[in-house]
């Protein structure tokens, strides 16, 4: 008995001693999405090329650095991920904005779950997403700015004027001046009109997960 303790406690350290990036080979060769596996610290430990095309970043540039290196929300997303550590959902899905070399922001619909090795331990997390592009053409057919895409997808999420210039950290009255500047530009008179418009650009979530989180940088 004493021995199979001993032999089985090898076997399961070593086993345990398998990396994240090395349980990402299979997947990212079999997913043509963006990429990222994070350790249990929440750091980079490997991404695909797709999530390199969209960021405009390598790799090397990014191990073994922290989320926050390539997700604006990463300060919401620790909280979240600490629950599927603890077990309250097994996956969660939300989007995300991706930060490029040059500063600028892309939409990503994101899955985010728990990888475990086969003795059921979490060795890290697995992020899954796409570009939700239809944010980029609604940005170029009716040349909305950054901060009113922030503002609508706020508005997307139930928030009030008050807690859209909370959390965006401005003025209550500047956020109803972007509002105004979005209903012009988008041919809208309320808030059912805008997100009708946006449902019909796939600009509200409807993601197959546990648990779908809304929440936008500040």
């Amino acid at each position: 008995l004493w021995i199979f303790a001993v032999g089985y406690s090898v076997l399961k350290y070593r086993f345990m001693s398998i990396t994240p990036s090395s349980v990402s080979e299979d997947i990212i060769k079999s997913i043509d999405e963006s990429i990222i596996l994070l350790d249990n610290s929440f750091n980079i430990i490997t991404i695909n090329k797709k999530t390199e095309e969209l960021i405009n970043k390598e790799l090397d540039e990014l191990k073994p650095k922290e989320l926050s290196s390539i997700i604006h929300e990463h300060n919401s997303l620790k909280k979240e991920i600490e629950n599927l550590y603890q077990g309250e959902y097994s996956d969660f899905s939300c989007r995300v904005n991706y930060k490029k070399r040059d500063d600028q922001k892309i939409l990503i619909d994101t899955k985010f779950s728990i990888v475990k090795d086969k003795f059921n331990d979490i060795i890290g997390i697995l992020i899954i997403g796409h570009e939700v592009k239809e944010m980029k053409q609604l940005k170029t057919l009716y040349q909305i700015t950054d901060r009113e895409a922030d503002v609508m997808q706020l508005i997307i999420s139930g928030l009030t004027n008050k807690e859209i210039a909370d959390h965006l950290n401005i003025a209550e009255r500047t956020i109803k001046t972007h509002i105004t500047n979005i209903y012009n530009k988008l041919g809208v008179d309320n808030k059912i009109q805008l997100l009708h418009l946006l449902k019909d650009f796939n600009l509200i979530p409807e993601q197959n997960s546990d648990k779908t989180v809304l929440f936008f940088n500040k």
